[in-house]
């Protein structure tokens, strides 16, 4: 017979539908299930020594979602790809996302080739620093921005 190495239950009238694993002997980090809530939180403890979800699975019918950073502190995320050790990172001490970059300096910085078909643009496009686009014509690249 073949299963899990570990199975946790809660225990009918103990704990209710929430089961806690805390690690360190401070308890400085703690998986969480919420039955009622149906979702798992990664937790950790803040400046202050709180614990605080960093992560949260809400699998729960009526908002399906991963949640990262749900409490809105600086906490930084990246994702790696196979050759890219910042493929997306997100920069939370100054709300920018760096694509192949880990410094972004705008809200959304790219470090690399961008490609789409069609790109829809603010009225104010002409005041937007852009390489390679010719705002007269419609063109960046030779992509038309906007549509018709």
């Amino acid at each position: 017979m073949t299963g899990p190495d570990v199975v946790l239950k809660t225990v009918p009238g103990v704990c209710g539908d929430n089961l806690p694993l805390r690690f360190g002997s401070a308890y400085d980090a703690a998986i969480v299930y919420d039955g009622a809530a149906e979702e798992l939180t990664f937790q950790t403890k803040d400046a202050a020594g709180s614990l605080i979800d960093r992560v949260a699975l809400r699998a729960g019918i009526n908002n399906p979602s991963l949640v990262v950073n749900d409490p809105g502190a600086d906490m930084d995320v990246r994702l790696e790809g196979d050759n890219d050790a910042n493929l997306l990172f997100l920069d939370a001490s100054v709300d920018r996302v760096g694509v192949g970059t880990a410094t972004p300096g705008s809200k959304l910085t790219v470090n690399g080739s961008l490609a789409f078909t069609t790109l829809g643009a603010a009225a104010d496009l002409n005041s937007q620093a852009l390489t390679n686009a010719n705002i007269d014509s419609g063109t960046v690249d030779g992509a038309v921005i906007g549509g018709a």
